[in-house]
């Protein structure tokens, strides 16, 4: 089993490298303190109407299964999904 790798969610200001939350310090750079987080885009999943779910597109796709084959739609004879792309 492969272990999760810990992505880069900020970025040196200096010099545009990407970083991880728990650095301090740019890694090629070398400055401090000019870390910022980097724009994340998300997804908002609607059924029928309503807002049923916010994630990632894995997430939306889990949300997908976990309603139609999981759950067999509850009995119901039609659902209607609509995802839409967040920043």
């Amino acid at each position: 089993m492969k272990g999760k790798m810990k992505k880069k969610r900020f970025m040196c200001e200096s010099c545009g490298n990407e970083t991880y939350v728990d650095m301090v310090e740019c890694s090629v750079c070398e400055l401090t303190g000019r870390i910022k987080p980097i724009e994340q885009e998300y997804y908002e999943c609607y059924l029928n109407g309503n807002r049923y779910g916010i994630g990632s597109l894995d997430y939306m796709l889990e949300l997908f299964k976990d309603y139609v084959v999981t759950c067999e739609m509850y009995g119901k004879d039609e659902a209607e999904f609509k995802i839409v792309k967040r920043k």
